[in-house]
């Protein structure tokens, strides 16, 4: 056990694809120091979901950060590891963007939005360029508008106007907050 490692970053190594994820997974479900992993762009596909279901729902897991940026995880993938996400109690930031993810995908879809609508550490969300559709992004609404703890969630500019403005949360960065003004006596 690696007491010491706290960020995990193994971005743009195309080799990993889902059978090094199941690798990093049986060493990733006993490590409560890792904080943040990092696989952008590592060729995982439908397959990857089921190890990051393990590495979510492990008991010691202690990551707060996992950024799966450019992968091709799809629907398939989305539903294997959305109850990995439910029962997690230490993520907060969860990036899959450019992940295949797309309308006909809507099951898992609602599968994850099942997982994060009473999630209570999560915090931002980032599902940019995956083409969930007009029917995906209406089954994400509901669980976006009851948890507020989610201060962003990004979705991708091609839905509707409706259905994106209901769905995205930016949050302000170095907007300061306007003063109070005194009452005078």
């Amino acid at each position: 056990m690696m007491r010491s490692l706290v960020k995990l970053n193994l971005d743009y190594n195309s080799m990993i694809g889902s059978n090094g994820v199941a690798a990093i997974a049986k060493g990733l479900c006993t490590n409560s120091t890792l904080k943040q992993l990092s696989l952008r762009y590592c060729n995982i596909d439908e397959d990857g979901g089921v190890p990051f279901n393990q590495i979510l729902s492990a008991p010691k897991t202690a990551i707060t950060t996992i950024d799966l940026t450019g992968n091709r995880l799809g629907g398939k993938g989305l539903a294997d590891m959305s109850n990995g996400v439910k029962v997690n109690s230490t993520i907060q930031k969860l990036n899959l963007s450019d992940n295949n993810i797309l309308t006909r995908d809507i099951d898992s879809i609602a599968m994850f939005s099942d997982s994060i609508k009473d999630h209570n550490s999560l915090i931002e969300i980032n599902l940019l360029y995956n083409s969930i559709g007009e029917e995906g992004g209406l089954t994400l609404i509901s669980s976006i508008e009851k948890n507020k703890r989610i201060t962003s969630f990004l979705v991708d500019t091609s839905l509707p106007p409706d259905i994106y403005s209901a769905l995205t949360r930016i949050p302000a960065k170095g907007k300061p907050k306007p003063k109070k003004k005194k009452k005078k006596k």
